[in-house]
């Protein structure tokens, strides 16, 4: 089975210092939308973020990324750096702001979504595409 690896900050957002995290705007359409493709959404820490709990999809925690990802795999982050640290075969979809025009060289992820409804739309699409 195809995963997907989430960042925690991919899939929540902070409203304030002494707030509890809150979903994302769109997150329960989001992997809900993972979950009918048959992909397995997995978060990168210990335990589940806790708002995730009353989502209707099944999101499992995992410390770390395996050395060997499936064939399929992605990790959708908020890193631009995370690809320094990936293992081979692991596709990365960067969230975040569109960054400005520049000389230097861009991070090396795979893709760049502006949110994640967008980074699951580029999922699907691949996946329809073969």
């Amino acid at each position: 089975m195809d995963r997907i690896y989430l960042d925690p900050n991919v899939v929540t957002i902070d409203i304030g210092r002494d707030a509890t995290p809150q979903p994302a705007p769109g997150v329960a359409d989001a992997l809900g939308h993972l979950a009918d493709a048959a992909f397995e959404v997995v978060v990168i820490a210990d335990e589940p973020p806790r708002v995730l709990a009353h989502l209707p999809v099944e999101v499992r925690a995992v410390p770390g990324l395996p050395d060997g990802p499936a064939h399929g795999s992605w990790l959708i982050t908020d890193d631009p750096e995370a690809w320094r640290r990936l293992p081979p075969g692991l596709r990365t979809i960067f969230v975040g702001p569109k960054r400005p025009p520049s000389n230097r060289p861009l991070a090396r992820c795979d893709v760049e979504a502006r949110d994640l409804g967008a980074a699951v739309v580029e999922i699907l699409t691949r996946q329809a595409m073969g």
